[in-house]
């Protein structure tokens, strides 16, 4: 029937969002081989400043790690706020300044305090049920004459939804990003490191790239 395989295509997206949900954490682990180590021998204000913001929103404190890597660049990962990481690499401690280091990680704990791996997990979830319905619906029309004509046109549904949704996530994306941004203007009351911070991590991402792609 055309309602079991679009049932086992919800069950397969959801088992494959979460099975990378689950694994995401390590395989970023294994991949930038991270060194952790206290925020304290890195740069004090930077450890003041994550003990504060988690004093503040009752959370644990991030592991903090680094990436030795001339690029700079700060990311932040996890399943949760209670078990995240917060990881810069060399690149951006040597380009920024006190100030700009310290707004860079407040951004980065704006994204663990907004819950944002979980969030844009789910997201990402949406477009992947919808392509899977897609998938489905299309071979569930070509097998059966009875329904086959409303198996494709719940198939092309799905596809133009799928195509949306996918411009809505980035948009969702970027609206995470405009989120921290602000937790970190009004954490350090110096929106002016952050992006200054910011030019100088886009311009060492821009040098990185051979000439043609710059």
């Amino acid at each position: 029937s055309l309602q079991a395989p679009l049932w086992f295509a919800l069950l397969v997206a959801i088992a494959f969002s979460g099975l990378h949900y689950i694994a995401s954490p390590f395989i970023i682990e294994w991949f930038h081989k991270i060194e952790w180590v206290a925020p304290e021998t890195v740069d004090p204000g930077v450890a003041s400043l994550i003990r504060s913001v988690c004093h503040e929103c009752g959370l644990n404190e991030p592991r903090f790690g680094i990436i030795r890597d001339g690029n700079p660049n700060a990311f932040t990962f996890g399943h949760h706020p209670g078990n995240a990481r917060v990881v810069v690499t060399t690149g951006l401690l040597e380009v920024c300044d006190a100030d700009q280091r310290r707004a860079v990680i407040a951004h980065e704990m704006g994204h663990v305090v907004h819950w944002d791996f979980v969030v844009m997990t789910i997201a990402a979830t949406v477009p992947l049920i919808l392509y899977y319905i897609y998938r489905f619906g299309i071979r569930a029309g070509r097998g059966s004459r009875r329904s086959g004509g409303a198996a494709l046109l719940v198939a092309i549904a799905a596809f133009i939804a799928y195509v949306i949704s996918q411009y809505i996530v980035l948009l969702l994306s970027r609206v995470r990003e405009y989120y921290a941004d602000h937790f970190a203007a009004v954490t350090t009351r110096d929106p002016n490191a952050l992006a200054t911070g910011l030019v100088k991590i886009a311009y060492g991402l821009a040098r990185s790239r051979p000439p043609a792609e710059r």
